[in-house]
């Protein structure tokens, strides 16, 4: 007999899956307590499952409920329970395939393929089956239930359908032609099911695909103009699928496929334009194929342009007022903000730097840069993946697209329509990086309409030309163009005041560009930025804020020390030091200030640039920042003893190592001082901790701290080397895993090489010079490795010459060819005298060759 549930103990339940529904927020929360307790009880699932598919008096919503509820034990506890447990969930999930509800029944797909991914389709090739044999019922509901779970056991990236079951076949080879069919199906939802599942068996690269490639390209192009939009928008996101992994299957029809795909990027259906429009962008990445588009240039560029336009539903989701300064920032508008971490040493590419974290926007475009111009475009929409397909098309042919594009750009910014005439704003900016040098001979008419247009009457048009000018900053700040130069300035630092918080955002942004590439022609104009600065302060909500430290911080790394300026410092620090004391007495109390990290940032760029003039600020400053990091270690090591339930942040760490390195090198040696105006030096003991963190992000920021200790500390940490060292040699990791973990930890390992007494280093010294030697000596290393690896081996000839004397034949060649290509005197000079001591035991012919190689 089935398992049935008491009475009371479902009635029970059933007001609870009612409560999840409540706006009352006391009431979510004690009813959420409530339904975790429930996690414990051994029948939950079987009440939830019972709830899912036996109750259909209930509300489809509330039975849904219980299947998400369902979903989420099943993902959390699989391993628990029972075999006895998961038959019965399981014959009763598939028992109830076909529910009448659609909610319900899609509800249902999601646990039973999460059942099928967790446990693996070898141990319950039933549920194929039985799927399988539902696909062949007259019964819709039950036909178009299967084919949603199937959809979802095949998409999701942990199903292994190629492996082998008992019956000798693989799923894959059952699936594929089982499922063909269905792309001619006279229900537009069992189309579509077929296409997307099939295209993410080409999306896998299966091997089972390939032979049936031609017939499941054939049967998608019969669709492409199917009769139910919803079939077609899945047909493009099909075709750009193969594109991205078998474009060579899409060559010979190719001229066809583009027209198809310019045709459906105008279609009056947003969500199939923007699914065509994705297209443009994969093509441009097939640099072997791109060519293929040159001669659908002329029609494609025009429906790119008129694509950029803002449609009357985005203009409608903007919802922002003229004058909405005084508004506060809603808290789910706040992208949630990661610190960069700091890459220490030698790099003369950054190309070739290894992408980590706080590398990982490096390589996007502008277009899809979170921190950017995500902010100035919404969400990624038609609008801005029209105008990356021209920025992209614009890289890939140059000036070539200019006949083209010119045209209609200037029939855009003589346009009388207001939205018409934004569009080509964005367009022109758009093109500024791919067509720079022939846009060029239009900048000196270009600069001043789009400087007038900083002021134009409607805040999206003063938004975008804030932004467009950003685009070509690098050419307006070129000696011969200063006449363009203070205008442009004047004009960003009043959009930066203006009443509408989104040509604020544009402005600040395009501020700090225009800043970063002007450098110290900035340093005549800082007291008109920090009165515009400070005035923003008493402005910006909270969102604008973050920008606005960010532009704070680029003009510290323009100007440098003329920021130490007395009247400079008098106009910025007491803001920043009250932001502080305000960030500092928030910390920990679930008051959340979003601008943590840009603050601390920003902080960071001032203490530098003051140098010695950020003694005043230091000790307040720094001691925030120990504070943060106890504080965060603890909330983690609470954590992990499942004590805590409040969230904590480790970027918190990552961001107050980073500045408390930044106050080091402002202050240099006298930094001593500061550090140890504790008695206990907390510093020191959280270097080590940090080292031996479970974040890569922290490791890498503990190891540049080290590196800047050892450089003007010495004295403090010299007794510490040993404790220190016997943490840093594991993390020199000749495989990279964390490639800048890695990288710090070997300048690291330079600087204390350079001060150490040999004895202190000694015992480290083999294993140290053995994991950079494999460094360097892998061509497959990333190049600001090999170089800080031969920088580090040159200083190990400081304090252990001895070791190094008898292996330098083995490595001296490969040593000379990357250390003779470092661009930085000072690295490069010390490396090398640290070898020359090597080499002297050899005489001075030896260390005459060492020189000749290197210079």
């Amino acid at each position: 007999m089935d398992w049935q549930p008491q009475e009371n103990d479902l009635s029970q339940l059933i007001m609870l899956l009612f409560n999840t529904q409540s706006s009352d927020n006391a009431v979510q929360k004690e009813n959420n307590k409530k339904l975790n307790e429930l996690q414990n009880v051994p029948d939950f699932i079987n009440y939830l499952i019972f709830v899912l598919t036996k109750m259909s008096e209930q509300p489809p919503e509330i039975r849904a409920v219980a299947g998400l509820l369902l979903k989420n034990s099943v993902a959390q506890d699989f391993k628990k329970y029972s075999p006895n447990d998961l038959i019965y969930l399981k014959s009763q999930a598939l028992s109830s395939l076909g529910d009448r509800d659609p909610l319900v029944r899609h509800t249902l797909g999601t646990v039973i393929s999460s059942l099928v991914i967790l446990g693996g389709i070898e141990n319950w090739p039933q549920a194929l089956s039985q799927l399988f044999l539902a696909l062949d019922s007259q019964d819709f509901d039950i036909v178009e239930g299967a084919w949603d779970t199937l959809r979802k056991i095949c998409e999701d990236e942990r199903t292994d359908l190629e492996v082998t079951l008992d019956n000798g076949q693989r799923p894959l080879d059952l699936m594929i032609p089982k499922f063909l069919p269905f792309f001619s199906s006279d229900r537009p939802i069992l189309r579509i099911h077929s296409i997307s599942t099939m295209s993410s068996f080409v999306q896998m690269k299966s091997e089972a695909i390939q032979q049936y490639l031609d017939v499941y390209i054939a049967e998608l192009f019969k669709r492409a103009h199917d009769n139910d939009i919803d079939v077609r928008k899945c047909v493009c996101k099909a075709i750009v699928g193969l594109l991205e992994v078998r474009p060579d299957k899409l060559i010979p029809e190719i001229d066809n496929v583009v027209d198809y795909m310019i045709f459906s990027t105008q279609s009056d259906d947003l969500d199939l334009a923007m699914e065509s429009c994705e297209f443009w962008l994969s093509f441009c990445d097939l640099t072997e194929l791109v060519q293929h588009l040159k001669p659908h240039l002329p029609r494609l560029i025009p429906v790119l342009i008129e694509r950029m336009v803002y449609s009357e539903d985005d203009l409608i989701n903007l919802n922002v007022e003229e004058n909405d300064s005084l508004v506060p920032d809603d808290s789910q508008d706040i992208k949630p903000r990661h610190h960069k971490t700091r890459f220490q040493g030698n790099s003369n590419d950054n190309s070739n730097r290894p992408s980590q974290a706080q590398d990982s926007d490096d390589d996007e475009s502008d277009f899809d840069d979170d921190d950017d111009d995500d902010d100035v475009y919404s969400e990624w929409n038609l609008r801005k993946c029209a105008a990356a397909s021209l920025d992209v098309l614009s890289t890939v042919f140059g000036n070539d697209i200019l006949p083209i594009t010119l045209p209609v750009l200037n029939s855009a910014l003589h346009s009388d329509d207001w939205v018409k005439l934004e569009s080509g704003i964005l367009a022109l900016g758009a093109i500024a990086e791919g067509c720079a040098s022939g846009v060029e001979s239009h900048l000196p008419t270009l600069i001043p309409y789009l400087i007038n247009g900083c002021s134009n009457k409607h805040y999206l048009i003063r938004s975008i030309s804030c932004w467009t000018c950003s685009r070509y900053s690098s050419w307006v700040v070129r000696p011969e163009n200063k006449q363009y130069f203070e205008p442009l300035l004047a004009a960003l630092l009043k959009a930066m005041l203006d009443q509408n918080k989104k040509v604020q955002e544009a402005a600040c942004s395009a501020f700090a560009t225009l800043e970063e590439d002007a450098g110290s022609l900035m340093i005549p104009y800082i007291e008109s930025v920090l009165q515009t600065i400070i005035y923003a302060f008493s402005k910006y909500q909270h969102k604008n804020l973050i920008i606005l430290y960010d532009s704070i911080g680029t003009l510290a790394e323009a100007v440098g020390s003329e920021l130490a300026a007395p009247k400079y410092v008098e106009v910025l620090m007491p803001h920043m030091m009250a932001r502080l004391s305000a960030i500092a007495t928030n910390f920990n109390t679930g008051v959340d200030d979003y601008d943590t990290f840009s603050f601390l940032e920003c902080l960071s760029s001032i203490a530098i640039a003051y140098g010695p003039s950020f003694r005043p600020y230091a000790s307040p400053v720094f001691y925030h920042c120990i504070s943060m990091i106890q504080e965060t270690l603890r909330q983690y090591q609470m954590e992990l003893s499942g004590s805590d339930e409040q969230d904590y942040d480790k970027d918190l760490i990552n961001v107050s190592l980073d500045l408390i390195s930044a106050i080091i090198q402002a202050l240099g040696p006298s930094s001593s001082e500061l550090i140890c105006e504790d008695s206990d030096t907390p510093l020191l003991h959280l270097v080590g901790v940090c080292m031996t963190d479970s974040s890569s992000d922290v490791r890498q920021s503990a190891f540049a701290l080290l590196g800047d200790l050892s450089q003007n500390c010495w004295e403090l940490i010299e007794k510490h080397i040993p404790f220190y060292m016997q943490h840093l040699v594991p993390q020199i990791d000749p495989h990279a895993t964390y490639a800048n973990v890695t990288n710090n930890a070997i300048w690291a390992a330079g600087e204390i090489a350079l001060r150490s007494k040999p004895q202190n280093i000694e015992p480290f010294i083999n294993p140290l010079i053995e994991r950079t030697l494999a460094i360097l000596n892998n061509p497959e290393s990333p190049i600001s490795l090999q170089e800080n690896s031969a920088i580090a081996l040159g200083r190990f000839g400081f304090c252990s010459p001895q070791v190094l004397a008898p292996i330098v034949e083995s490595f001296v060649e490969r040593w000379c060819s990357v250390l003779k290509n470092i661009t930085d005197i000072n690295e490069k000079n010390s490396a090398l005298q640290g070898m020359l001591n090597v080499v002297s035991s050899f005489g001075p012919e030896a260390k005459a060759e060492l020189e000749r190689r290197i210079i």
